[in-house]
């Protein structure tokens, strides 16, 4: 059978606010492979109450609304259970094989896996190994169903796609094994460079016109939002001038943790810190304008898979001031400044660091943002073509 185009499925069962970043990797996937790739149909399965904000940042792609995949009803959470047995038993689950072969879906991907004997390819992506090194923020049950996780991509998916050159080398790890279906795709952070007027964005977040430093990181315990908020504080204690501020946006709520935001907010109380300011969750396109006219951005995570944070501030060809751990290492360039999670005194220094740095167009950033942007779409897209080849479902020119 000739086909022109592969029909990919992908779930997206959260809202944009749950999680900014997974949704934002979505969205800076699909744009790509729309701008740059006229071989894969994007298919996108939501659940029914999908909000009506969420569906208009889909609106360029084809939604199908199922309850399939509601992690909110107890039956489907069971349902999803029964499911991984069949995969892990017979290979498959014929269910769920069904399911997706009524809307005629190819592969799906970045979801889960379909199993060794399913007719229906599979590519889910591993974000992170996080519980190997935080191992503090995870229950033990989390940690072993997080292995048993990898084990099954392994064992019943074609291809796994791992952000990172370390976060491969930590697939391997966890299952002491040579990796041979697992597939490196940095990601991109892809947008059309639309600048506002910087004064009324300022005014429309309460933000003083001076100098300031971006914090786009959801309130998640390892962000490590607290090592920041130390540097500032010390800053203050050795009577240093910041004349600067530090903006944090992304979601403050933790579902992980829901003490993690209080500590911060009593942090901040009791330090008097107050050139710390929290926005929150805000729009997208407002986002990076702030990005577009920081000084720089910051991330101090203690881990990562791929960060959206310095794909940003790399595309916006920013002073990028970043925790020295191994996903960062690979993303850092010359403007690039790295210090331990641990170490605010070092991050204090280069927050008030005088930087000198030559600085890109908007015409020559918007160049850089679409050949990253390409890169990434042409790579994802090898990954599903030879899975689709080797497999002989379909018969479809990489030419066409």
């Amino acid at each position: 059978m000739k086909k022109n185009k592969i029909n990919v499925g992908f779930v997206l069962n959260y809202s944009y606010h749950t999680w900014i970043g997974g949704y934002n990797y979505h969205l800076s996937l699909f744009k790509c492979l729309k701008k740059f790739n006229n071989k894969v149909n994007i298919i996108i399965f939501v659940n029914k109450n999908i909000s009506k904000y969420d569906q208009n940042l889909l609106k360029e792609y084809k939604i199908i609304k199922t309850d399939r995949f509601d992690h909110s009803s107890f039956a489907i959470r069971v349902d999803k259970i029964l499911s991984k047995l069949k995969i892990l038993l017979k290979g498959k689950d014929n269910k769920l094989d069904q399911f997706f072969k009524k809307y005629k879906i190819d592969i799906v991907s970045h979801f889960t896996y379909l199993g060794k004997k399913s007719l229906i390819r599979s590519i889910p992506i591993i974000w992170d190994f996080q519980e190997l090194y935080n191992k503090k923020n995870f229950r033990y049950s989390d940690i072993v169903l997080r292995k048993i996780n990898s084990i099954m991509c392994n064992k019943h998916s074609d291809k796994v796609i791992l952000g990172s050159n370390h976060t491969f080398n930590d697939y391997s790890k966890v299952l002491n094994k040579k990796i041979n279906n697992g597939v490196i795709i940095n990601q991109a952070y892809f947008f059309n460079l639309k600048i506002k007027k910087k004064i009324p964005l300022l005014k429309k977040y309460n933000i003083a016109n001076k100098s300031f430093f971006l914090l786009p990181n959801q309130y998640w315990r390892h962000k490590n939002h607290i090592v920041l908020l130390k540097a500032l504080k010390y800053l203050n204690d050795i009577n240093k001038k910041n004349n600067f501020l530090v903006i944090s946006t992304g979601n403050t709520k933790n579902w992980r943790d829901a003490k993690y935001f209080k500590e911060i907010l009593d942090f901040i109380k009791t330090n008097k810190i107050n050139n710390y300011k929290i926005l929150g969750i805000i729009n997208h396109d407002d986002l990076i304008n702030l990005a577009y006219y920081c000084k720089g951005i910051v991330n101090p995570s203690i881990s990562e898979g791929w960060s959206n944070s310095v794909e940003l501030a790399n595309s916006l060809d920013k002073i990028n001031i970043i925790s020295n751990i191994k996903c960062h290492k690979e993303q850092s360039n010359d403007k690039s400044f790295l210090f331990h999670p641990n170490d605010y005194k070092k991050l204090a220094y280069l927050l008030i660091k005088k930087y000198k740095y030559s600085v890109l167009n908007n015409k020559q950033l918007q160049k850089k943002i679409d050949k990253n942007a390409f890169s990434f779409s042409e790579k994802y897209f090898q990954t599903v073509y030879e899975v689709i080849k080797a497999k002989n479902i379909i018969n479809i020119s990489e030419n066409s």
